[in-house]
């Protein structure tokens, strides 16, 4: 049940952030997430990997993501809440 809480929590996150602000950071994007109940280590591990894979200007986008970009957040939080299970 934990990892179903954690899963929605970062999709949760993800929704609220493409609606609130108008450009990506860093540093507010990983209080979200610890703010919602993740530990630090895992916010900044899921922003981090976001950031890599996805790419600021993306991220600063704030658009709705592509399918193809559900599929990398997926296994980014995946692997950095689980352990990539």
């Amino acid at each position: 049940m934990q990892r179903k809480f954690k899963g929605s929590l970062v999709f949760s996150v993800l929704l609220g952030l493409s609606a609130c602000s108008a450009s990506y950071s860093r540093e507010d994007t990983i209080q979200e997430f610890v703010d919602e109940g993740l530990d630090e280590a895992t916010a900044t591990c899921i922003v981090d990997g976001m950031y890599e894979q996805i790419g600021e200007d993306r991220l600063d986008d704030r658009g709705d993501p592509t399918e193809e970009e559900l599929a990398i957040i997926t296994s980014i939080s995946m692997e950095c809440l689980f352990g990539g299970e």
